[in-house]
């Protein structure tokens, strides 16, 4: 190993001491994330501490939802390291801009740090926007953004720079060629002998205004008589790279004999302005930002009742491999080559994160209150509670919750301290509770004072349980769900929901990752179950069309079985023209009439277990319909209270399959 001096050491140490505490306090700013923190840490560490070893650009590619904090947790980071070198775009302004307009803005934003030692940070932000596939596959021409993909690459581009110094001396050429080509403008020694009215005309704007002092100057060099106006002068010097200053180019253009001579010099200073220039940011770091809908399918739902848990679980399974091949449906595989294989993937977030995230917003609202009037809030359980119900619509991440908390809690900080102020009360300590879309603050001084005030909910009241005829349909179509999840699978679902944001109710089950001939037999008997229990219990001229995806479903699972997954004998797929067609609609061929008969045979299976535990699916509805959820224990009390068959022996989702001891046992035979 090469001797380090002692200085360089100990600015090496110095540096990594620094990102580590960065690291420690970001994961205190930003809940939830601390092993993606830990990935970026890692990633930006080698940048960060060496470098003069970096031979291309450093690229760090985070995908995940909408509201997770991937643009304002790099911003952050690089604001607590002090690196003022971040420049970020969007990907979505860049697309109806040219390559010329994108090259020049980052060449324009880099100058603008002013410092030559600068290490740019690049964020391409919604990189999803940038796309170069359209849905159908087709490429989409998309040159201006050469300049990213250079950038992706080498971190090498070669532009020719705009400015307005340039953009002046071409209007400049432009006025004088023409009324030279024209006959219009003679000069001599730099100065005009013939049109002078028609070139007042087009220069009579492009005079800078002087002070006495420096019109005296100018008279001892130049002249008001000059073919050159005196506004251009700056702008022809800036691009020149003849002249040091504006005298010594006005006594340059004195010296030239007449109006071809100085149209050719003008010309020539464009021709220098316009060279190309080589940017150089092969030692520069580059995040891609974006957010995948097709990997993160479930962003669509923006039910609030989702829950958040079932999507953290969802998005933990996604893999760079989805990722990637998400990414080829928007660029072209050599595109997406490009960005390497460093994938920091985002989860959603589960309960005990927006929890914490409560937690942490009501402590800077108590902090931030404590030192201005020196009150103490404490947030009960039921407030924090509300907030979570209200707040989270776990698909779109972190925002609800910031904008929850704003309108049920900060906007009332204010109206408590003035009704204080007004009362002469002298609070030390305020009990923040809520009940019943009430919000309550008990002053806690020598004796208690109590304010009340109305709060205006928009999600959590419309869960609120109402037990009319339309709850109660559901109700029975979801334990229908239940039971046969219960008896058919095995499985005792985590929740059923018969009162939602939306319309109708939901039965969540985890269900194994794997489809096996039995799983999906199996399912179609589960899909089936509310269809049947409307049927059994209020009868066939009642039914609803609030079976409609389930049906839906079931005709899929049945078809994609016979014509996709080889599970008919055969192991080949038969597929028609239109593959959506082909697997959610029956039509009169042999295939469609084997897929119907697994049909019938679920519904078979379905009806038998419903008719067998009536009284278990009528005390399941009644339960549904005076509560707005029955959870896993609750369902598994009623199995074993009102249930005909023995309980089952419950699996889950990890240790539904014995393939490994199928194994074992077919060894030993």
């Amino acid at each position: 190993m090469k001797k380090i001096s002692k200085k360089d050491k100990e600015e090496i140490l110095n540096k990594y001491n620094i990102l580590k505490d960065v690291q420690v306090s970001l994961k205190k700013e930003f809940v939830g994330l601390d092993t993606i923190i830990d990935e970026i840490v890692d990633l930006v560490e080698p940048w960060y501490l060496f470098p003069e070893s970096q031979m291309r650009p450093s690229i760090i590619n985070l995908f995940g939802m909408t509201g997770t904090g991937k643009t304002s947790l790099i911003q952050r980071l690089f604001e607590l390291l002090e690196m003022k070198s971040v420049l970020r775009f969007d990907t979505g302004e860049w697309v109806d801009k040219t390559e010329y307009q994108l090259s020049s803005t980052i060449s324009s934003k880099f100058k603008q740090m002013n410092n030559s030692d600068a290490r740019p940070i690049f964020i391409l932000d919604e990189f999803q926007l940038g796309r170069t596939v359209d849905d159908m596959g087709g490429e989409i021409d998309r040159p201006n953004l050469r300049v990213v993909w250079d950038l992706l690459d080498s971190g090498k581009f070669t532009i020719v720079e705009d400015s307005w110094q340039f953009s002046n001396v071409q209007a400049l050429y432009n006025k004088l060629s023409y009324l030279i080509d024209n006959d219009l403008l003679k000069s001599k020694n730099g100065k005009i002998t013939k049109g002078f009215k028609e070139w007042n005309i087009y220069f009579e704007n492009d005079e800078d205004d002087f002070d006495d002092k420096d019109l005296i100057e100018l008279k001892d060099y130049y002249t008001t008589k000059a073919i050159i106006p005196t506004g251009s002068l700056y702008s022809l010097t800036s691009i020149s790279d003849k002249f040091l200053s504006e005298k010594e180019l006005a006594k340059y253009l004195l010296t030239l004999r007449n109006e071809q001579e100085v149209l050719k010099f003008v010309e020539e200073v464009m021709v220098n302005g316009s060279k190309p220039v080589e940017y150089d940011f092969s030692n520069s770091i580059i995040f891609i930002i974006g957010n995948l809908d097709d990997a993160y399918k479930m962003s669509y739902d923006m039910d609030a009742d989702m829950d958040a848990d079932f999507l953290y679980d969802y998005t933990s399974k996604i893999t760079i491999s989805d990722i990637k091949l998400s990414l080829t449906k928007l660029y072209r595989p050599e595109q997406v080559s490009r960005l390497g294989n460093n994938y920091i993937i985002y989860r959603s977030f589960n309960k005990d994160t927006y929890k914490q995230l409560i937690e942490l917003e009501l402590t800077k609202i108590h902090e931030k209150i404590y030192e201005k009037f020196e009150i103490k809030i404490e947030f009960t359980e039921n407030t924090k509670d509300l907030l979570y119900k209200e707040g989270v619509f776990a698909s779109q991440g972190v925002r609800p919750i910031f904008s929850t908390i704003t309108s049920l809690i900060e906007t009332k900080v204010g109206r408590i301290i003035i009704d204080i102020l007004k009362d002469n009360v002298k609070a030390n300590k305020i009990v923040w509770d809520t009940n019943k879309g009430k919000t309550k603050f008990i002053l806690t001084i020598d004796k208690k004072h109590t304010y009340n005030y109305e709060l205006k909910l928009k999600v959590d009241n419309l869960r609120n349980t109402i037990g009319d005829d339309i709850q109660t349909l559901v109700g029975i179509h979801e334990a229908g769900h239940v039971l046969c999840n219960v008896y058919e699978m095995n499985i005792c679902p985590n929740v059923a929901v018969s009162k939602t944001l939306v319309e109708g109710g939901y039965t969540m089950t985890e269900i194994p990752e794997w489809n096996t001939k039995s799983l999906l037999e199996k399912r179609l008997v589960t899909l089936l179950g509310g269809y049947v229990a409307e049927q059994l219990v209020f009868g066939e001229e009642n039914l609803t069309s609030g079976s409609y995806s389930d049906l839906e479903k079931t005709t899929s699972i049945s078809l994609k079985m016979i014509k996709e997954f080889g599970m008919n004998g055969t192991p080949l797929q038969y597929l028609k023209s239109d593959f959506r067609v082909s697997v959610n609609y029956l039509d009169d061929t042999e295939l469609d009439k084997v897929a119907e008969k697994l049909i019938k045979n679920a519904l078979d299976k379905t009806t038998k277990i419903l008719k067998d535990n009536m009284e278990l699916l009528l005390k399941m509805g009644e339960y549904l319909t005076s509560h707005s959820k029955i959870e896993m224990n609750k369902i598994k009390y009623l199995v074993k209270k009102y249930g005909s068959y023995d309980v089952p022996t419950y699996k889950t989702k990890d240790n539904y399959y014995n393939y490994k001891k199928l194994l074992k046992d077919k060894l030993k035979k």
